[in-house]
């Protein structure tokens, strides 16, 4: 068995639309989660004996914390806000660290996603750094994907 992937240095890229290909990191993350998982249909029927389920929808939200600087440039209320208030759809691509995409190092890409949550004013604790929190669910006809190569 290989050493483990350790999420130390995780990035995540967006786009600016659906149709550019240029990926711009979110700097400051602090916490990456995208789980992926699937509604069920009971598709059992009178007469059975064990309880079955057929595999629905497949449900990949993603949810990024960030360290917040209203840089500009690099800040994430700057990339986010307008983005969600304008509705505009994405791409999104996630990587367990930042390097070289390989077997152990996978990129996840989601093909139109939209931002369901970008925070407009600070968040955080009295003497923490202020945070951000932003939220992406994918739109109609977003494709999800999992490559080990470039």
């Amino acid at each position: 068995m290989s050493a483990p992937t350790v999420f130390t240095n995780g990035k995540i890229s967006v786009t600016t639309g659906t149709s550019t290909g240029t990926l711009t990191e979110i700097v400051g993350v602090k916490e990456i989660t995208a789980p992926l998982t699937r509604s069920e249909l009971a598709d059992s029927t009178m007469g059975d004996t064990l309880e079955t389920f057929y595999p629905g929808p497949l449900s990949a939200p993603i949810s990024v914390t960030t360290r917040e600087d209203y840089d500009s440039s690099t800040g994430t209320n700057e990339k986010f806000y307008d983005r969600m208030n304008n509705r505009t759809a994405i791409r999104v691509e996630v990587r367990p660290v930042d390097g070289t995409i390989t077997g152990t190092n996978p990129r996840f890409v989601w093909s139109r996603v939209f931002v369901t949550q970008a925070n407009a004013a600070p968040s955080g604790a009295w003497g923490a750094s202020v945070k951000n929190s932003i939220e992406f669910r994918p739109g109609s006809g977003c494709t999800f994907a999992r490559t080990t190569s470039t």
